[in-house]
């Protein structure tokens, strides 16, 4: 299985999505969302194809 390393800028991003979500659907929905979307980022590591 191969790591997704996320830049600066992506966990950033990441961040104030959480924070957006916060702010409009409350803090079970954020974290819930930021979980999702988590485990969609390990999954492009673990189906991805390696490149040469």
């Amino acid at each position: 299985m191969r790591m997704v390393k996320l830049t600066p800028k992506a966990s950033e991003d990441l961040e104030n999505i959480w924070h957006y979500c916060w702010q409009h659907f409350g803090e079970i929905q954020a974290d819930r969302y930021i979980n999702h979307l988590s485990d969609i980022i390990r999954d492009v590591g673990r189906y991805s194809r390696a490149t040469a």
